[in-house]
């Protein structure tokens, strides 16, 4: 169990009642029930995502914390000797010291490229291990979400990292579409999978990916962001694009009033499908815009029509509107499918999985089966193409990766400090992880 430094009540009480439970079940020569945890660990489980990093314990059914992916840092005066020295800010604090701060997002369509990036996600893991869930560094039982797109090199040169910076008990790497299809309570199916930097479809069979099979894109949440803000400009609403609030608001627009349409050609020349209310979008308290030469104050209002919020989405599935080369969408989920034997994709067109925050996009979902039913054989039944819609699918990743990290199987799975230590050669721990990453 790991250490905390400070006590826990509420989870004594919790183990006094596991406890109890277990002396009830032995009275009454019950057996005991399935195992899904163990004594020997407690699992931390965080997902590091472009937008934001979500962590918690496993066993639970939700993230205990959910914060961006964004660090600032702070030139400070040191009165004794009048030298300067960088103080860190992390996730939501960033806002609460704007002023005369440089802001750094460290994760990058879901990686982290450089190490200037990872030093600084080592403050960040560290602070939020340390200060924000009192945990002992050295009794952590780190379970990392990494996403399918990342090689195994790049997971082995993360776990130095946490291995000899942050200073953790042991280690596992899982690639976040095996975890979301796992969430489902399946391991064979096809991920579509879409959050802030990423997007691709991915075949898995029994847990594990299929390389040749898989397909990824950097077409995103946040470049529906940044064409949402070329919306704007070009309606004379100036934002300053390097500002933590003008992406705060970027994300909320898109997630109230943006949708994705079902055919694009014939929606954008036709009727818009909301009224007033529906594409009308209110600035949150506390934030002022300068479009032009006026000014919009908290309460004021942005509205945007069927042209402008269609073709924000429509990236996803048009790339060539932004200029891009990228495959599209429903044409990368094809590709993963005719990539896969005949028997395979069988059970592949029966569990279509949706993973990522851009997935809960309105109308997507609608969108890939109506694409999909021009570009699957008429051979095939309509009735066994199956998709599954989860609505906790922005987490899906972590909550697989929490239920992973509740068997007994994540000892035989991860990577322990002596495991690595005991390798020396940057040779052979790199070996040692490559063994052990998934």
């Amino acid at each position: 169990m790991i250490k905390s430094k400070k006590k826990d009540d509420a989870r004594n009480e919790e183990e006094d009642e596991e406890k109890k439970d277990r002396r009830d079940r032995t009275k009454k020569k019950e057996p005991p029930p399935m195992e899904s945890k163990f004594d020997e660990k407690e699992v931390v489980v965080i997902d590091n995502g472009t937008d934001c990093i979500k962590i918690g314990f496993s066993g639970e059914d939700y993230p205990q914390m959910i914060l961006p992916s964004v660090v600032g840092e702070i030139s400070v005066k040191n009165e004794l000797d009048a030298s300067n020295k960088t103080q860190y800010v992390y996730g939501d604090k960033v806002r609460d010291h704007i002023q005369n701060m440089s802001i750094k997002y460290p994760i990058e369509c879901a990686k982290i490229p450089n190490s200037d990036n990872r030093d600084l996600m080592v403050k960040y893991w560290t602070h939020i291990l340390e200060n924000e869930m009192n945990l002992d560094l050295t009794t952590v039982n780190l379970l990392i979400v990494d996403h399918a797109a990342n090689d195994k090199d790049y997971k082995a040169e993360l776990a130095e990292y946490f291995f000899e910076d942050v200073k953790i008990s042991s280690l596992l790497f899982m690639n976040s579409s095996t975890l979301s299809l796992f969430s489902t309570g399946r391991t064979r199916g096809l991920v579509v999978e879409s959050g802030h930097g990423v997007t691709g479809s991915v075949p898995v069979f029994e847990g594990f990916i299929l390389p040749h099979a898989t397909n990824f894109s950097t077409i995103s949440g946040q470049d529906i962001n940044d064409q949402l803000y070329k919306v704007l400009s070009d309606k004379g609403i100036k934002l300053d694009k390097s500002k933590i609030l003008t992406q705060e608001i970027l994300k909320d627009m898109k997630e109230k009033i943006l949708s994705v349409p079902l055919d694009y050609e014939q929606m954008i020349n036709g009727p818009d499908p909301m009224n007033e209310e529906e594409r009308t979008y209110e600035l949150p308290d506390g934030i002022t815009l300068l479009p032009g030469g006026g000014a919009y104050e908290a309460g004021s209002f942005i509205q945007l029509d069927h042209r402008d919020r269609f073709s924000c989405t429509e990236i996803l599935f048009r790339p060539s509107l932004i200029g891009s080369t990228a495959a599209p969408l429903h044409e990368m989920i094809w590709d993963s499918l005719q990539k896969c034997d005949e028997e395979l994709r069988k059970e592949l067109y029966e569990n279509i999985v949706y993973s990522g925050g851009t997935t809960m996009l309105k109308g997507f979902t609608n969108r890939i089966k109506y694409e999909l039913n021009y570009l699957i054989p008429k051979d095939v039944s309509r009735a066994d193409i199956k998709y599954v819609i989860e609505g906790n699918r922005r987490y899906a990743a972590w909550i697989g990766g929490s239920m992973l990290g509740s068997l007994s199987v994540f000892q035989n799975l991860a990577i322990t400090k002596s495991e690595f230590e005991e390798n020396t050669a940057s040779e052979v721990r790199r070996s040692v992880v490559i063994k052990k990453t998934f």
